[in-house]
């Protein structure tokens, strides 16, 4: 790979799932409009998907990153993510 292509990865890197919609992380990325999903094999997709993203300004770039890491804070915040455990934790079967 050469470095252009190398940049042209790093830069896009988090907008991309490259792998099944219906999963966790499809369901993040879908839930809260964190780039594109494209399924494996799929390799014109994914192309016309890297075509589009490089479209994008910097100011769109960060919002899909800012709403990135208001998701983690929503979904995998310590207090939250603790109480989930105290609950499986606690319920009985």
């Amino acid at each position: 790979m050469n470095s252009g292509s190398s940049k042209v990865i790093r830069s896009l890197t988090g907008f991309i799932l490259v792998g099944p919609e219906k999963s966790h992380v499809g369901d993040i990325q879908r839930d809260h409009q964190l780039g594109y999903q494209v399924d494996h094999g799929a390799s014109d997709k994914l192309r016309a998907v890297i075509d589009k993203l490089q479209l994008l300004s910097e100011k769109e770039k960060q919002e899909i990153r800012d709403r990135s890491f208001k998701a983690v804070k929503e979904r995998y915040s310590r207090s939250l993510l603790t109480k989930k455990f105290i609950q499986i934790c606690t319920d009985t079967y």
